[in-house]
């Protein structure tokens, strides 16, 4: 890989009783290098020769550089004088091989040649070199690493977190806390339920009298929704009941109208509890589960179950599913059941008015 880079050095003109021992450009950068160009006069024992140099610059450095100057000539005819160097390895340290480059043979007087009245106009190119890396062949290493390099590698292992956490759950190992739940005693680790809970996190580790005890009392929730909402908390397993839509279909009766009864049940349970711990996606895979399983004969339940339970998506599959209901008398009777009519007037003004839409398109 090679680096290249371009400085034009303007040198004024040196009577020939003046000895000079020499002139530097200012430094310029190639290759990550400083650089500089040396005019030096009278090169040697001939007046008639000129010195022009490279040097490293930079301190404690090694570089290897090509470089070629050009003496240009104001006028446009002439043809520039050129001088190349081959690469060459530079040594900032070493006196003999810091500064390095040509001699010219030419004429000093004005007018002459390149040298004008106002000095001399010099271009210097300089061509950084990058070895490729040192061959280790010498020695066997670059032997030795092609043969690792070709050997099959184990292949890196999934994550086994959820593994573990599953384990944790199943075992019961390092619990530090005792939930009561309908006479049941479940066990858990503070720090599991409350990283997945904000409500067990106020709970268990905020200013609230459960944060102090070991044994947490929990009401209105039954103890298989609580046993599932851990699961859900260690395991990401939301597969704690089977779709009531498939149990609907195994029982052959209609969704709705008593097959999947039980399971809609189950999901109901669940949901309140994740509705009361704030365990947010695992409440929004209930309420689509419970959409699943809506008909004729459960619609206006789920729906009070809905408003009570704030569960978004399911009262808008509610509403929807009876504004779209082709089978209305069947359906009033159940909306009558529900007491929908007399305890939330407003959701059955919000399902005649949607009614009224889906109808009129």
């Amino acid at each position: 890989m090679e680096t290249s880079g371009r400085r034009t050095f303007q040198i004024s003109w040196i009577p020939l009783n003046i000895h000079v021992h020499g002139v530097r450009s200012a430094v310029f950068t190639v290759g990550g290098y400083g650089w500089g160009i040396q005019y030096y006069p009278m090169d040697g024992a001939n007046e008639d020769s000129i010195g022009l140099y490279i040097q490293l610059v930079t301190r404690g450095a090694r570089a290897t550089a090509a470089f070629h100057f050009s003496l240009l000539d104001p006028t446009p005819a002439a043809a520039a004088a050129l001088v190349t160097v081959e690469p060459t390895e530079f040594d900032s340290d070493d006196p003999n091989r810091k500064v390095l480059g040509p001699c010219w043979t030419m004429p000093r007087a004005p007018g002459t040649g390149y040298l004008t009245r106002d000095g001399m106009l010099v271009e210097c190119t300089v061509t950084v070199v990058v070895p490729p890396p040192e061959s280790a062949a010498a020695d066997g290493e670059s032997g030795r690493a092609a043969q690792l390099a070709a050997q099959p590698t184990a292949a890196v292992p999934p994550s086994d977190m959820m593994d573990q956490l599953r384990d944790m759950y199943a075992s019961g190992h390092g619990t530090d806390v005792t939930f009561s739940v309908g006479g049941e005693l479940l066990r858990a680790h503070r720090i599991i339920v409350a990283m997945r809970s904000p409500v067990f996190r106020a709970e268990l580790y905020e200013e609230m009298a459960e944060s102090r005890a070991h044994r947490v009392e929990v009401h209105g929730v039954r103890p298989d929704a609580f046993k599932a909402l851990l699961r859900y908390i260690y395991t990401d397993d939301d597969t704690f009941t089977t779709s009531p839509a498939a149990a609907a279909a195994a029982s052959g009766g209609e969704d709705g109208d008593g097959g999947g009864e039980a399971t809609t049940t189950a999901i109901q349970d669940v949901l309140v509890a994740v509705d009361r711990y704030g365990v947010e996606r695992l409440k929004l895979i209930c309420e689509h589960r419970l959409r699943e399983a809506l008909g004729v004969g459960n619609v206006a339940r789920m729906l009070a179950f809905a408003e009570d339970h704030h569960c978004a998506v399911l009262r808008e599959a509610c509403i929807r599913f009876i504004a779209t209901c082709d089978r209305m008398g069947d359906l009033v009777a159940t909306l009558g059941d529900a007491q929908l009519v007399s305890t939330r007037p407003l959701i059955l003004i919000e399902v005649l008015e949607k009614s009224h839409k889906f109808r009129s398109v």
